[in-house]
Parts: C-alpha cells; structure tokens; sequence
C-alpha cells in the first residue's frame, strides 16, 4: 500500500551575499533574505534543474527540482533515509514551493528531527551524502551545481494528505537552508568587451581546489569536505554573454570555498573566449580573500588584447554503417601531432545518449597559429566505433595556409563496399560455348575476393556465369573479402543492397527453340578464407530469388536488390564473407546454356 501525504516545509535561505574586494565591484548585498514556503508532497515530477535568477540576482525553485529527506525519530530510527521529494509546484512569485514524494507504508506518529539536501546526492553512506562539483559548468549554475543542506528542524510525522481541507499554519516547517558553495559572476562592462563578439567561453583557475567530490553529513553542514580536488574550471556557456551596464548579462560559476584566505602572492586566472577570438585578462589578486559558502562575488571581464583563435570543425555528414558510432577517432600520420597535445590521435565521443548522430560537429581548436598551419593537407585516417563494428576511412584536410577556421566533413562508411572501379579484365569459364562441364577452378582479383565461373570489365562491373548442360547443372559463385569491421563475438542482422541485370546465351537441337533459360540468385555468406570451386556449395544462404531476362549487360546493370541476412554470428578466427551463387533452371531438353548474372555497387551495413 503506498501512502499519499503532504508536508508544508517553510525554507529560510541562509542569504546569497556579494563579497567583494578592491578588485571587484563593492559588497553589496545581490538577494536579501526572503522565506520560501516550500510545501512537501508526494508524488514524482522528473528532471532536476535549478539556476541563478539574473533578473533578481539570487536563485531560486525551478520545476523538476528535487530534494533528498531524512527523518530520525527520538530513537535515533531513521524512518526516511536519503528519500525523494520532487517541485510539484510554486507559490507566487516564486516565495513557496510544493514538493511530492511517494511513502512505502505511513511513518508512525511522533517528532522527527529532518534532514534535507538540494540535489539528490550521488551516493548516500548513512548520513554522509556525496556530490559533485563539476569542473566543466554552463554558466547557469544549474543542474545541480549549487548543494545545499538544511539545518535540523524537528516536526511531527508526515500524515496523509487531505486535499480538500486547507493546510493549517501548525503543519508548516520552517527550514534554513545553507549553501555550500560560493559564487562567481562573471559579466563585461560596457566598452571592456576588446573580442567584438558574444564571450562563449570562461576558463580561470585558482591557487586552492574549487571543484571536485564533496562530503557532508546531512546533519551538520559545517562538515563539508572536497577530494579529488582540481582548481581549474571551464564555463562552457549555454547562453553567451555580451556587454552589460548592470551585469545582469551574465555567466555564474559555483565553486568550493578555499580551505583559508588568500595570500598576497595568490592570484585568479582568467581567459574567455568568442566564436573567433580570445583573450586573457590581467592576474587577479585574491589577497585576503575567503570566498565564504553562500555569497555571490562579481568579477568583471575586461580584456586588454584580443587575439585570434584557429577551428577545424568536423561534422558527421553520413553514416552508412547502420549503428550510430559512440567514438570518432582522428589519426594524423605517425610523428604528426595535433596541436596542444603529445598525441597523432584526435578522439571525440557522443553526446546524443553516448551517440554520435548525423550532423554532429565537433571542434579542434587552438591559439597557435603555426602548429595549425602544420595541419594543411594532412592525410587523416578515421576510425568510427558502434556497439557492434569499428570501421574506417581515410581522407586528407583542406589547405589551411591562409584560412583561421577550416570545415571537414566525416561520412562513416559502410560495412564493406565494392563498386569494382580497380577491377580488371577477367575472363575465367564465363564465356558461352559448346561445352564446359565441370566445377571450375576460382581466380582472385582485387583485395580478397574469389570466385569461379566468372568474368569482369576493367573498372565496371562483374558477372558470374552459371551453365545448364544437357544433363548437368553448373553454378557459379563469387566470395567478397572478410567483412573485418565487425566485432568478435557480436550476433548481428547485415542489410545487403547490390544492383544486378542478367543475360543469356544457348544452343538447342533442330527444330527444337532456344530455350529461355532463368537462373537463381543466392545470397548468403561463409566463414572461410578459401577460395572456392564453381561447384562448391559452401555457405549459408537464407535468401534467394530468380529472374529471366536478356537485357543485361557490363554497362547496362538496371535492376536492385535489397535484403536482409538476420542472426549473423562473427567471429574474429572464422572471416565472414559475403557469397552470391547462380545455379542455372533445371529444364529437361535443354543443352549448352550459360547464364550471366551482372553485378555491381555491393553495399552492406548493419540492420538494427
């Protein structure tokens, strides 16, 4: 049985407060103390997200906020450990907030002392909750950034709601929230912006760790800790910020406050960045600065020199594979390394659930202008991997000589691919004549295929050619090279497209007609490196069609066909490969009759 109550909880903030310095604007209070009525009930509204209020400079309730609770009863029993309370409204102008949750079983009367966080903590030992400060933010301090933890209130067991009856003033909570992090908000003057452009981009640093794993016991909010500590922060804007005579335009980092005040030999490093441009801002002084827990300190940009930035934008423009890539891996040529890094490797991951989706772009950036200049016409080999392949290709950038911003379009090839440009002449069996009986001796041409009773035109196309004899029938059957993209152990369904035209030619005894002669398609695959005779019957071949007809040709290939193997198993010591076989109409009275199958543009890609 799961209960439904309501909890009215009345929330003091602790105050977010300038603090300032000679290097920042004055202290001046940004959002005096206001209570926030904040009703507790339950239900389940999804998606946490709480942001800075640039209208009014201070933060406040966003829909799909939730809260963690903890209820300890006289006994010290823990009747509510860690447990969800999700915004299921606010109150107007934002001074209350509703929040829903769901109780297992009804809490037994009594008074509780409560405990509550703002986010949901990542991990949760006892009372000892766990956050993150990331160290890549958006500006908004939203997502959780800010944490909060309430002082104990003590209250009576959260009841049934009754949503018809109104709720008294004596079911109300009154809870002081203090915020564990201080604040950084960054804004340009009027006249200070030297990039001429929006700033996307803040990256700072500080002597002491600012981001990183945060400790708390809910019970105290003094306790707080930071491991794993780094002390440099990006702040990839999601809304660019331009001049602004107020400071409201505007981009807010939350940060750990240091372990003690500042020195005078400790400074603030700041860079900011445009779409084109870039600029680093003189040292800041932190000399005496604490940065305490739940002020707000204003940092004005003011760049003196703006100097250029050069991009490789890389967009995925295609992808024949079938599966999305989760990673795309850009290799330069041994010795060649990309700029900023030690490595010839360039890698980029998805972002669309983990996947990487057509239209994607990814950028390559750098301040030095000459290691970007080494990247002109470099020959790049690209690497995309999927859940089920790791395929490649290779293609060479732009000349970027003269250029500061340079666009490179990726396109993710199929599986495997043949459309027979590097084939030459062959002529093996595949010609009509009086008499050919017999399984055929395979040839190999271009990188890894085989096959028997078969012919091809240098740079067009191939044909295979099976033989119907007065009393025998003779296939004929072409293997493509292992299709090595595939990952070892993977099960999966190949969706196979190739066009095709066929023609004939025969002979008949008088005064008996040629006879119209059709032949069968086989499509399958084998799991062998051998290259095998006409009348090799190897392989699995699920699906089949025929036709009959006397139009085609090497330059006159008019048909498609498009179908799907399912249940493919690979294996990395038994190379799959595709196979096609012709087998030639058993028809009685019929003698010396070849059929051809033209074939080309094969194309093969995953099918999910």
């Amino acid at each position: 049985m799961y209960l439904e109550g309501l909890l009215r909880i009345t929330l003091l903030s602790a105050g977010i407060m300038l603090c300032g310095c000679k290097d920042y604007d004055g202290l001046v209070p940004e959002c005096p103390d206001v209570p926030v009525r904040v009703v507790l009930a339950m239900g389940d509204i999804p998606e946490t997200k709480t942001a800075y209020d640039f209208d009014d400079k201070c933060f406040v309730w966003r829909t799909g906020d939730e809260i963690s609770v903890w209820a300890k009863d006289a006994a010290c029993t823990y009747s509510l450990e860690g447990h969800t309370f999700s915004l299921l409204a606010k109150g107007r102008e934002g001074a209350s907030a509703y929040f829903t949750s769901t109780l297992q079983s009804p809490m037994p009367e009594g008074t509780y002392s409560y405990y509550m966080t703002y986010p949901l903590p990542e991990s949760v030992n006892g009372t000892t909750a766990e956050f993150k400060i990331p160290e890549l933010q958006d500006g908004t301090a939203s997502d959780g950034v800010d944490i909060v933890v309430a002082e104990p209130v003590a209250g009576a067991a959260l009841a049934p709601i009754d949503e018809a009856a109104p709720i008294e003033p004596g079911e109300v909570l009154t809870v002081k929230m203090k915020h564990l992090l201080h604040f950084l908000r960054f804004y340009i003057p009027e006249g200070k912006n030297a990039l001429g452009e929006p700033v996307n981009r803040i990256e700072f640093t500080m002597p002491q760790a600012i981001a990183g794993k945060v400790a708390v016991d809910v019970t105290d909010a003094s306790t707080a800790t930071l491991s794993e500590g780094v002390s440099g922060m990006i702040l990839d804007l999601k809304s660019p910020i331009g001049e602004s005579a107020d400071g409201t335009e505007a981009a807010v980092a939350g940060i750990f406050p240091p372990k003690a005040a500042y020195s005078a030999v400790d400074q603030m490093n700041v860079s900011i960045y445009s779409e084109n441009k870039w600029a680093s801002l003189n040292p800041i002084s932190l000399n005496g600065r604490t940065f305490d827990a739940g002020h707000v300190t204003p940092v004005p940009l003011r760049p003196a020199e703006a100097k250029q930035l050069y991009k490789l934008r890389f967009t995925l423009a295609s992808n024949n594979l079938g599966e999305d890539p989760y990673n795309i891996r850009l290799s330069l040529p041994e010795g060649v390394n990309w700029p900023g890094s030690a490595s010839n490797v360039l890698g980029f991951d998805g972002t669309n659930n983990g996947l990487i989706k057509v239209g994607d772009t990814f950028v390559m950036e750098t301040k030095d202008e000459a290691e970007f200049r080494e990247l002109s016409s470099q020959p790049l080999t690209v690497s995309y991997e999927s859940e089920s392949a790791l395929v490649t290709e290779s293609l060479a950038l732009g000349d970027l000589t003269s250029v500061s911003n340079a666009a490179c379009s990726l396109n993710c090839p199929y599986l495997f691919f043949e459309d027979f440009r590097e084939v030459k002449d062959i002529n093996s069996d595949d010609d009509y004549s009086m008499s050919s009986p017999g399984s055929k001796d395979p040839v190999t041409f271009l990188d890894g295929w085989s096959a028997a009773r078969v012919g091809a035109q240098a740079g067009t196309a191939i044909r295979l050619a099976c033989r119907r004899e007065t009393s025998a029938d003779y296939p004929a059957r072409a293997d493509s090279p292992a299709l090595s993209g595939l990952k070892d152990g993977v099960t999966v369904s190949l969706e196979v497209d190739f066009d095709y035209s066929m023609d004939r030619d025969g002979y008949a005894t008088w005064p008996f007609p040629v006879p119209e002669i059709s032949q069968t398609v086989h499509i399958g695959y084998i799991t062998t490196s051998k290259a095998l005779m006409s009348g090799d019957p190897t392989g699995d071949f699920p699906v089949d069609f025929t036709v009959n007809e006397t139009t085609g040709s090497y330059t006159n290939i008019n048909h498609s066909c498009n179908t799907v193997l399912t249940d493919v198993q690979y294996k990395a010591d038994a190379p799959l490969r595709l196979s096609l076989r012709t087998t030639p109409e058993h028809k009685a009275g019929t003698s010396n009759n070849t059929c051809w199958l033209y074939i080309d543009n094969i194309k093969v890609k995953i099918k999910k």
